[in-house]
């Protein structure tokens, strides 16, 4: 039979992040004006798509997702959901794939 104590202590453990599994440091807080940030990313993306964006996007929300995952709060779910409907907008995908295909005709 498991303890009081025992329960609690297993409640305290977290499931570690995709940043600690991967190796890296752990997001102990968000950069100053992060949602500023991301809130011109966004709209930077709409306007004008570059790969550099969409991947500066993409680390913006992970780094969302991972701060909020590592302090347990379920914001996290809401940037994981951005995340993905990031990536299956059809003109991002659109964006990706035309771009791939252009990359690879250069090579």
């Amino acid at each position: 039979m498991i303890s009081s104590f025992q329960k609690k202590l297993d409640k305290s453990k977290k499931h570690p992040s995709i940043r600690d599994m991967l190796g890296r440091n752990v997001v102990n807080s968000l950069p100053e004006n992060f949602f500023e940030k991301l809130v011109d990313l966004e709209n930077k993306i709409e306007r004008e798509f570059t790969m550099d964006l969409l991947q500066e996007l993409i680390n913006t929300y992970s780094t969302a997702i991972e701060y909020y995952e590592s302090i347990e709060d379920p914001k996290y779910m809401n940037f994981t959901n951005k995340l993905n409907s990031l990536l299956s907008k059809p003109q991002i995908l659109k964006k990706m794939t035309d771009i791939s295909k252009h990359s690879i005709i250069l090579i």
